[in-house]
């Protein structure tokens, strides 16, 4: 583990910005990673839209770690207190000045599609979200099976939500797939979610 705080980093020069290392320090490989500082009235980073020559054409994450800035995102401007995230893709023109002293933006970049598709797990804790309305919770976890068709616990919880809503061949259809894990099997034996269709399901 490898960690640094923002306002002990080393700073370097950047023009007439301050831009404190942290990719290199922290060895990180996955994505780019430094953080600009700058005082009430200062730019915090060049304006810019990742498309000229000399840029990587990047999705950039910026996060208002400490202090007051005013991004200008094409024609809009967005008042960024401590706390506040924007994400801008290539081609948005972005720049920001900060509007307090000691004013800590994180900016945290990579390639379009770099970090690949959202994952299962995170697909299935945004559908927990509706547990109490199975019909909402199904459409955001179908969502899932364009990048993860295969997924064992997206197919069971899909095979749940199907059996509440009295779908019968579609959670039968799920859960073909959801039981070639014996930890599903074995959830499955008690499920609640499972009752109408338990006595169809090959629980080994």
């Amino acid at each position: 583990m490898r960690s640094l705080r923002l306002g002990e980093a080393e700073t370097i020069p950047v023009g007439a910005m301050r831009m404190a290392l942290v990719r290199q320090p922290l060895g990180i490989t996955g994505f780019g990673a430094n953080a600009f500082l700058a005082d009430a009235g200062e730019e915090v980073f060049e304006a810019h839209d990742e498309t000229s020559d000399n840029a990587a054409r990047h999705e950039e994450l910026y996060v208002v770690v400490a202090g007051r800035a005013t991004f200008t995102v094409d024609d809009e401007e967005l008042d960024a207190p401590a706390g506040t995230i924007v994400f801008c893709r290539p081609g948005e023109w972005r720049g920001a000045r900060a509007t307090e002293d000691a004013t800590i933006v994180l900016i945290v970049g990579g390639p379009e599609g770099a970090a690949g598709p959202i994952a299962p797990w995170e697909r299935l804790f945004a559908a927990n979200r509706y547990e109490d309305d199975p019909e909402r919770a199904y459409a955001e976890l179908a969502l899932a099976l364009s990048d993860w068709p295969e997924h064992p616990d997206v197919h069971y919880n899909l095979g749940c939500y199907a059996a509440r809503l009295s779908r019968r061949e579609s959670a039968l259809e799920h859960m073909q797939i959801a039981l070639r894990t014996e930890e599903n099997r074995h959830e499955a034996r008690t499920d609640p979610d499972l009752e109408p269709i338990r006595s169809e399901l090959d629980l080994g």
